[in-house]
């Protein structure tokens, strides 16, 4: 560890100290009720781990790892603070948002960076990293007792349970199952081809994914499962461009069983779930907005029925319908109405009037994103996360053995698609998945550049003290 170069902090009892305000900020983050808790944990770790400084070395180091990401950020935030500022109808809405939202999320992926950039080779960025999901796991465990509870007093398996754990409700422990599991599949590809990243005994591993894959059951979340084809596919990257010589009966038994935990969650999902068995018959209702109003109002508005006589599934009508709606306001007003969670309802009420009074988030983040920021500010989105995704996808195409690469590509692809037909980077998520791309982005490079990175640095390095001690010399 580096603790007395990178970090604030003045002994070894003082690191501990802070790796334990890290840990407790990690566990917190999705607890409800605990903003202020969580506010002033992040400020307190972001204070002593302020590089005392080396400003010059974070930002170069950071600039040459991830060029284009951190150009595509920047762009992003120059436009929604313009947007706030310039053509907002509601400013003092904006930019409390961005306070609350982005400038939180700046100060976790700030941390995430200066974690990735301590000298020490990726350390302290592994110790974080562990230290994080050690505290997410413990949600997940506690989630999945909750589940297996349930099913010893009920004398069965709960269908359909969508169960909490510790957080606010429904669809909230998912967000931190997948992160748990983007790491431990990028983990397990590694050793698929021999090599490894942390120490981790394998049942420990397979553990891991097990109780994730568990708690995904009970979550009951339909945007799960494209978390779960986009695992399975990486995993069946990974072996099928290694050819891993013969398949021995190990290795069969560990792809059907892949395939067939996947593959049963998939199945039993969609069995459960009676959202599926109406949802084509939904949509072209709920692209009718115009015929069909509900969207507007609907806890006071009724809801419209299928051709059969019923009415239609409430998730799958409001989702599909929202999303129209969104994509018609971005085309009337391309430059946006402010960053923040409201978008989409703020917009409605601009032009529907007070009958939209209730709406909110169109739980869609790309639908209030691009009505929030327009078409710039969801192009600047994308490119970001594009970027971020591309970055990782090189490193992995290039079969190198470089973990944070394969984290990061999941990372994105996980949030990323998701983000089509979920709200999920909002409030502590959208701060957790920041602390994350900036701990692994600047990892996640070649190793050639890496070491072409450091050697800039000490030179840097050298010359500065140099000319410290040339000043001192001639006063």
């Amino acid at each position: 560890m580096t603790e007395d170069k990178l970090f604030d902090v003045p002994n070894k009892k003082g690191f501990l100290l802070l790796l334990a305000a890290f840990w407790l900020l990690a566990f917190v983050w999705p607890l409800p009720h605990t903003i202020a808790l969580r506010n002033i944990l992040l400020a307190i770790v972001v204070i002593f781990c302020f590089p005392r400084g080396r400003w010059r070395e974070v930002v170069h180091k950071t600039r040459k790892a991830v060029a284009w990401p951190m150009r595509f950020y920047l762009a992003f935030t120059g436009w929604i603070v313009f947007v706030a500022a310039f053509v907002s109808p509601f400013p003092a809405w904006s930019f409390s948002e961005i306070n609350s939202q982005w400038l939180t999320a700046f100060l976790a992926l700030y941390l995430g960076v200066v974690f990735a950039l301590a000298e020490d080779n990726g350390a302290t960025a592994k110790l974080a990293l562990q230290l994080f999901l050690s505290a997410l796991v413990l949600h997940v465990l506690v989630l999945d007792g909750q589940g297996l509870w349930l099913s010893i007093r009920n004398g069965g398996v709960p269908e359909m349970a969508r169960l909490t754990g510790l957080l606010a409700g429904p669809g909230k422990g998912d967000y931190i199952t997948n992160f748990v599991l983007d790491a431990c599949i990028a983990e397990l590809s590694l050793r698929i081809e021999g090599k490894r990243f942390f120490v981790w005994p394998k049942w420990l591993l397979l553990s891991l994914i097990s109780v994730g894959l568990v708690a995904v059951y009970f979550e009951a979340k339909r945007n799960d499962l494209i978390n779960l084809v986009t695992l399975l596919a990486f995993c069946l990257f990974i072996l099928g461009r290694n050819r891993l010589g013969p398949i021995t009966a190990g290795k069969l038994m560990g792809i059907v069983g892949a395939v067939s935990a996947v593959a049963s969650l998939i199945v039993l999902d969609i069995m459960f779930d009676s959202r599926w068995d109406t949802l084509f018959a939904t949509i072209p209702i709920a692209l009718a907005i115009h015929s069909h109003t509900a969207w507007l109002d609907p806890a006071h508005l009724p809801l419209p029925r299928l051709p059969n006589g019923t009415a239609v599934n409430g998730s799958n009508y409001l989702r599909i319908a929202w999303i129209r709606a969104g994509v018609g306001f971005v085309i009337h007003h391309p430059l946006g109405i402010g960053y923040g969670r409201s978008a989409f309802g703020h917009a409605m009420r601009l032009q529907y009037g007070a009958i939209a009074r209730y709406l909110k988030s169109s739980n869609d983040t790309l639908v209030d994103t691009a009505v929030g920021t327009g078409v710039v500010g969801i192009f600047l989105w994308l490119a970001w996360l594009g970027s971020l995704a591309l970055h990782g996808w090189r490193r992995v195409w290039s079969r190198e053995d470089n973990f944070w690469a394969r984290f990061i590509l999941l990372l994105v692809l996980d949030a990323g698609l998701r983000s089509l037909v979920d709200s999920n980077l909002r409030n502590y998520t959208l701060s957790q998945f920041a602390f994350l791309i900036g701990l692994a982005a600047p990892l996640a490079v070649p190793q050639r550049v890496a070491l072409a990175t450091a050697e800039m640095v000490a030179r840097s390095s050298n010359e500065q003290g140099g000319l410290e001690k040339s000043g001192e010399m001639g006063r």
